[in-house]
């Protein structure tokens, strides 16, 4: 940028030259010569400046990831004295189905130690959404319009509470009816013992899906309020949405019909809680 080849100045020089004439040309050429120097000079504190506010605003970003990565930090270990009891309540569910002969069983030696530790970690990262945002969005809040500010405000206190929401509603509703069916289905000479890895996978994906299907109303308003979609074509996208309701709901829950319903109705009536939200709250104002 700014770079000028030696053809380029023959050809200015030329042009001057038949222009400004030779008489007038040595006069012109000092001042443009003063100009140029305090343009490259002007480019230079430009550049600088640039420099120096990117670097500024490098700083802000590595310090603002700091601090929330310390937030996650500071919950886990404090909640990492309680790893087991937070184990113990969401092993509840499953342990309440049980019956005589059936249990939690460990087939890792490791896995009593770290199967608890990673549901305190999914716990704590969970309870530091809150101080990350706020980290990120004083970081990115003096840069965004009034509109902008109203709509990333919604979006993350109504996403955070929608997914709480989702996860207790797997918890409360959801879990007793899965366990439940998968035990009545176990043959009567098999003894059901179930490793605690494996239940951990099954239930951190089955919170993580109710979670991320309670989303489903905000992310149809933020899609009308941006002007991507309107309601209109939504309704009409009704039976289709219906349909992708319960192929989502195959691949994110175990391979049972039961699950699959316990999710694909919720989301069903989340996209229409999501099309009448979309009709009477007004984010643009």
């Amino acid at each position: 940028m700014f770079d000028v080849s030696f053809s380029e100045l023959v050809v200015i020089f030329f042009v001057a030259l038949m222009v400004i004439g030779p008489e007038k040309l040595p006069k012109v050429a000092k001042v443009l010569g003063k100009l140029t120097g305090r343009a490259q000079s002007y480019i230079g504190k430009l550049k600088e400046e640039i420099e120096r506010e990117e670097k500024f605003k490098e700083l802000q970003l590595r310090n603002t990831l700091f601090r929330a990565a310390v937030s996650f930090i500071i919950i886990f270990i404090c909640l990492s004295f309680y790893a087991n009891d937070i184990y113990s309540f969401f092993s509840a569910p499953i342990i309440a189905k049980l019956t005589d002969g059936n249990r939690l069983v460990s087939t890792g030696l490791t896995s009593t130690f770290l199967v608890p530790l990673k549901i305190t970690a999914f716990v704590s990262f969970l309870l530091s959404l809150p101080f990350i945002f706020y980290q990120l969005w004083r970081f990115i809040s003096p840069g965004l319009y009034k509109k902008e500010k109203k709509l990333i405000l919604f979006s993350f206190v109504s996403g955070f509470v929608l997914f709480f929401i989702g996860m207790a509603f797997a918890y409360y509703l959801i879990f007793p009816i899965v366990f439940n069916f998968f035990i009545l289905m176990t043959p009567s000479n098999v003894s059901l013992m179930i490793d605690i890895s494996n239940y951990l996978d099954l239930i951190l994906s089955l919170l993580i899906s109710f979670g991320l299907a309670f989303e489903v109303p905000v992310i149809i308003l933020i899609l009308v309020t941006l002007g991507w979609v309107k309601v209109k074509k939504l309704e009409e996208a009704r039976p289709y949405m219906i349909v992708i309701a319960f192929i989502i709901s195959a691949i994110l829950t175990p391979p049972d019909v039961i699950s699959q319903f316990c999710l694909a109705i919720p989301l069903c009536f989340l996209y229409e809680l999501g099309l009448f939200a979309s009709k009477r709250i007004n984010l643009k104002a």
